[in-house]
């Protein structure tokens, strides 16, 4: 129905009436209803639809095609994980053919042996003083026990609002979406290089040595299992088929 008028007069009216007589109802007017299970899934991941509206009876093996799926609008606010262990259980990865995920690899490697740098034109930088003209101390912000516990000179007074202060000596990774979220702004003083992420954190570290010199042979092998995990998959069997090395590192994102 979407957006038809009777919809808005009639608010959840209609929706309660629709639910009453339909109680297994999965999707009503786009979007997800209590009763939402693997035929939702699968419609959104395109299994099922107006050729093959699919059965009750059928099993859900047929969700182990679905590559990707856009839940976005779907009014979700809970999500039964059973269902998606039928996605995402490793045995359907082994039925998908190797020659997939080889050509995957070697579609990734040819896209990295295209990259190249090219080197930014540097701009001067200036420096100006935070000291404020009427004396009165720094405003500091922190997140440390020992900095708010021994940083007691005159100079400086502990905060708790970030936006506020003069200088942010955090232990959290700005980045600009914190900057948005905490009000922080290019005035303060941050215990940061911009950007600096790009070079402390693994895997924005990786990413972004792949987009600026593609693959050099002083990085070893490196794969994001949330974007490329065909591609380790891929280099894994041209790697087990050519009788090369097949030992890999696996390492949390946000961990030493």
């Amino acid at each position: 129905m979407n957006n038809n008028p009777v919809v808005k007069n009639c608010d959840s009216q209609l929706e309660n009436r629709v639910l009453q007589g339909l109680p297994r109802l999965e999707i009503y007017n786009s979007r997800f209803t209590a009763k939402f299970g693997a035929w939702a899934l699968g419609f959104c991941g395109g299994v099922y639809g107006k050729d093959n509206p699919g059965s009750i009876h059928e099993g859900d093996h047929q969700l182990e095609s679905v590559s990707s799926l856009d839940l976005s609008d779907r009014c979700i606010h809970n999500l039964i994980s059973k269902l998606f262990y039928i996605m995402a259980n490793p045995e359907s990865w082994f039925h998908t053919p190797q020659n997939f995920f080889i050509k995957e690899y070697e579609k990734h490697c040819k896209k990295l042996q295209s990259k190249s740098l090219i080197s930014p034109s540097i701009q001067s930088s200036t420096t100006r003083s935070i000291h404020h003209t009427d004396g009165s101390p720094l405003r500091v912000y922190t997140d440390l026990p020992h900095v708010e516990e021994f940083l007691t000179r005159s100079e400086f007074v502990i905060i708790s609002e970030p936006k506020d202060a003069d200088i942010v000596w955090t232990s959290t990774q700005v980045d600009e979406d914190m900057k948005k979220a905490a009000g922080i702004t290019d005035q303060q003083y941050i215990n940061q290089f911009p950007f600096e992420a790009c070079l402390v954190m693994k895997h924005h570290l990786a990413e972004t040595v792949h987009k600026a010199y593609g693959s050099p042979e002083w990085l070893q092998p490196t794969y994001n299992l949330e974007t490329h995990l065909s591609q380790l998959i891929g280099d894994y069997y041209v790697r087990k088929r050519d009788g090369l090395d097949n030992l890999w590192i696996l390492k949390p994102w946000n961990m030493a």
